[in-house]
């Protein structure tokens, strides 16, 4: 592959930019070194040293504040930075270096913006088709049929869609709904629910199966990811680490606890149902939150082996493209309401008090749908929190227990009042709940239900939800406006 020959952007080249002058040293240094046949190692060496304190300059900078605030300059320059510091390095590159190429532009890919994504890919693919032809996707031989597993449990037998919740109020059950059907059902009166069918023909639910842990080490296994470890990402001992897909499969996947040991414990009965004030409860039969299933979840928390390793909320697909051929982004995706000006964003989640055109609905062209990946082992929790967008969770193996609360359940569910977790609840277990420090929860009103593979769950913008794997499983979400 000859070598790509990127020109900076306007703006790392800018006089007002900081890291400027080592953008412009490391482009006439690129330049003089790929034009050169054979390439001297003195000017590839020189392009490596640039290329390297650019890249270093650009990380420090990138992580003197909150991620939110990142320079999207400083964000080109380090994908820059990368981009030449692989290829400068690549010619003498055996296939222990091209792993370790690999992973600089991985994280190019995570800590970069958009400007230079489709030429890290490229020199990715490029060294997996040469330097790393020969191995497997963990960077060992490939003599070993890897696709032979191992394999993620298969799902767990919980009845019938919304049959498992005869009480209360279980999710709505919609099969295979029409884009109308869906827009004026769901997305127009901003109400959940659980679609059936809409996932049927996914490659990643029958000929690539992702269940088949040997097939994603073979196409991923290479590849740097971000792993957070710990119980979840508001627990004061909340971490992340990057290590290879490969060793997170190993390590957090293909030994991870047998999905009986979780549910056998953690889903003996339905929860579904609505939660009122106990007296209320009492009179009408209706277990309290903190009853019938929360000794359960306390045993099945005790018995996760620690850390908990997550792959959660990555944009896997886009780094590694040849995943996202086993998936579809299902058409829904492509519908949003389109609110008149003075529609209020207070609502309750589908009340009479928004306009008639938003009840009504109107499809409106908008940004591409972000797709993420969420893979994990039983037993990892995404605490009480709402989002802003519209969110379809597709299950794509193994099941997860999720609770929704509408947006007009906000008072009872006590968000942290101020930070980046503001759109949190400040309760991280709704299973086991302090009565005395948060007395309006057990008045919240919610809906609940499984999420099996297969399935996906459409959560609209605002309304909380927790959602916690029952046996190892496997997500993907799209958030679209």
């Amino acid at each position: 592959m000859a070598a790509l020959r990127p020109t900076p952007t306007a703006r790392i080249v800018d006089s007002e930019f900081e890291g400027s002058a080592a953008v412009i040293k490391v482009q006439r240094l690129a330049l003089e070194c790929y034009a050169d046949e054979p390439r001297s190692p003195v000017r590839a060496a020189a392009l490596v040293c640039a290329a390297r304190a650019l890249r270093d300059q650009a990380h420090a900078a990138l992580h003197t504040g909150p991620w939110r605030d990142a320079s999207l300059a400083w964000r080109e320059a380090y994908m820059f930075g990368a981009l030449h510091l692989a290829q400068g390095g690549r010619p003498a590159a055996d296939r222990d270096a091209a792993l370790q190429l690999v992973r600089t532009l991985d994280l190019g890919l995570m800590l970069g913006a958009s400007a230079y994504r489709s030429e890290l890919l490229a020199l990715i693919g490029s060294l997996e088709a040469t330097e790393l032809r020969e191995c497997g996707g963990d960077g060992s031989s490939a003599t070993v049929a890897v696709d032979d597993g191992p394999w993620l449990p298969a799902p767990l037998e919980l009845g019938a869609p919304g049959a498992i919740c005869p009480s209360g109020h279980p999710l709505r059950v919609m099969a295979r709904p029409s884009l109308e059907r869906f827009l004026l059902h769901c997305m127009a009166p901003a109400q959940p629910a659980l679609l059936t069918g809409v996932l049927d023909g996914w490659p990643a639910l029958g000929a690539r199966s992702w269940r088949n842990l040997g097939y994603l080490k073979r196409v991923a296994g290479h590849r740097t990811v971000p792993v957070e470890l710990g119980e979840d990402y508001l627990h004061p001992d909340w971490s992340e680490d990057l290590m290879t897909f490969g060793a997170f499969v190993d390590r957090h996947l293909a030994h991870a606890t047998p999905p009986s040991a979780l549910a056998e414990e953690a889903a003996p009965e339905p929860v579904g149902r609505v939660v009122v004030a106990s007296a209320t409860a009492d009179a009408a039969g209706v277990a309290p939150p903190a009853a019938a299933t929360d000794g359960a979840h306390e045993r099945a928390r005790k018995r996760k082996r620690a850390p908990v390793g997550y792959l959660a909320q990555h944009a896997l697909l886009e780094q590694v493209p040849a995943l996202a051929a086993d998936i579809c982004v299902p058409d829904y995706c492509a519908l949003s309401i389109e609110p008149d000006a003075d529609d209020g964003a207070d609502g309750d989640g589908g009340d009479a008090t928004r306009s008639e055109s938003t009840r009504n609905g109107r499809a409106a062209a908008r940004s591409p749908a972000r797709v993420n990946v969420w893979l994990g082992p039983g037993g990892t929790v995404s605490p009480l929190h709402h989002d802003p967008e519209h969110n379809l969770l597709a299950q794509v193996a193994g099941a997860k227990y999720v609770r929704l609360y509408a947006p007009g359940e906000s008072a009872r569910l006590y968000a942290h009042p101020t930070g980046v977790h503001k759109v949190s609840s400040q309760i991280r277990d709704v299973h086991n709940v302090d009565s005395a420090r948060f007395p309006l929860f057990a008045g919240a009103r919610y809906i609940d239900g499984w999420l099996r593979a297969g399935e996906a769950l459409y959560i609209p913008p605002r309304w909380w939800h927790h959602v916690e794997s029952l046996q190892p499983s496997c997500s993907v979400s799209f958030w679209w406006t």
